[in-house]
């Protein structure tokens, strides 16, 4: 399956936030409690003031990961459809990258795409060898 360099590039983006958005979600976590135990802290604020913090977090991180998880589904599609139609592909890479799309996305994802997608011609080592039968 050849895909143009624009598409090639949307896939790249996708897989790479499929491996970022979890840093993103716990980065928003830590900001939203150091803001709440500064302002617990300060001794000023009423207690619904507290809850702000957390609630824009709420806010930003909850359909962001909505739609991180729908982006995941599409691109384990998109890799397992991939992995099935790649016939140049080894046999045995081709079992671990369909098996590793959906147990380890994060690894499997990134590594078929910088193996199979970005490259015009895979590397020799990725590709099934014709051997004669014994």
């Amino acid at each position: 399956m050849k895909l143009n360099g624009s598409w090639k590039i949307v896939i790249g983006l996708g897989s790479l936030w499929v491996i970022g958005y979890p840093f993103v979600v716990v980065a928003f976590f830590f900001a939203a409690s150091g803001s709440i135990a500064l302002a617990a802290g300060n001794g000023s604020e009423t207690p619904p003031a507290l809850m702000l913090p957390f609630l824009s977090f709420f806010f930003i991180v909850f359909p962001l990961m909505f739609m991180s998880g729908l982006l995941q589904m599409g691109l384990s599609g998109f890799y397992l459809a991939h992995v099935i139609k790649n016939k140049a592909a080894s046999d045995v890479l081709r079992i671990i990258f369909g098996v590793g799309v959906f147990y380890l996305p994060f690894i499997a994802m990134p590594f078929y795409y910088f193996v199979y997608v970005w490259p015009d011609s895979p590397p020799a080592w990725a590709l099934e060898t014709n051997r004669a039968s014994v």
